[in-house]
């Protein structure tokens, strides 16, 4: 299920107890806010860098399965590269940003 807003699909918020001793929220500044909004706007690039290349690849695949192949390859250094690049920033990685088909795991069984 899709939600969006305050707790939903990439929300950074969290609850926590209140209690007498408890400590106002760390504010962030914009310099932090602007650093972040860098690496989420990275993140996504490159998921959509991966798709089109995962795309080009299933459009090619019964034409040009050479060129296919190659879009894949492409697709999963890609892909590697994201997957290193949301570990070294500590996000999460999101494989289901970056599916084009859902028979997809199976067809690129190369």
């Amino acid at each position: 299920m899709y939600i969006n807003g305050l707790f939903g699909f990439n929300c950074r918020h969290h609850m926590i107890p209140y209690t007498p001793k408890s400590v106002a929220p760390v504010e962030y500044s914009a310099g932090e806010i602007e650093r972040e909004r860098k690496i989420d706007q990275m993140q996504r690039r490159m998921e959509t860098a991966i798709r089109k290349q995962k795309e080009r690849g299933f459009i090619l695949r019964k034409t040009d399965y050479k060129a296919a192949l190659s879009a894949w390859r492409k697709a999963r250094n890609i892909e590697q590269n994201y997957e290193n690049f949301c570990r070294a920033n500590n996000r999460a990685i999101y494989r289901e940003r970056t599916r084009v088909m859902t028979e997809e795991v199976d067809a690129l069984k190369i």
